[in-house]
């Protein structure tokens, strides 16, 4: 019992201290786009990521052994499609709100569900149809008034 509420306790720490920068990093984006006019979200996206690569640099203080395979096939596609996701993220303040834009984004399940099943990667269960399909409807409710 104690074994497993320690864990649980990691567990909720990690959790928290993955959201909170977050959520953080989201208000400071929405608020830079639209408080100074700054029209260059994946300006600001490509800071980020090199931001990111110091700080993760320094923490790791050894380079890792990857093959060139697995660089090139795992890891280059799965960077360049979350600087991706960043920039497009960021582009998006100047359009939308950040409700909305976390409506939006909480919706990554049913495409999950979709791309796997399309793909041939999972099978879909009737649990997880089940699953996402609440998701989707707490999302309409959360978005009937923001549309």
């Amino acid at each position: 019992f104690f074994r497993s509420h320690a864990m649980d306790l990691r567990d909720a720490k990690f959790l928290f201290l993955y959201l909170l920068p977050s959520m953080l990093l989201t208000m400071f984006n929405k608020w830079i786009v639209t408080s100074f006019g700054f029209h260059f979200p994946l300006f600001a996206t490509a800071f980020s990521m090199y931001m990111i690569r110091l700080l993760s640099g320094v923490y790791l203080k050894t380079k890792p052994s990857v093959d060139r395979t697995t660089y090139w096939q795992a890891l280059v596609p799965f960077g360049a499609l979350t600087g991706l996701d960043y920039g497009l993220s960021n582009l998006s303040f100047m359009y939308i709100g950040v409700s909305l834009y976390v409506v939006i984004k909480d919706m990554c399940p049913l495409f999950v569900l979709l791309f796997g099943a399309c793909s041939g990667v999972q099978s879909t269960t009737a649990a997880q149809v089940g699953s996402v399909s609440v998701i989707l409807m707490g999302i309409w409710l959360a978005m009937s008034d923001q549309v």
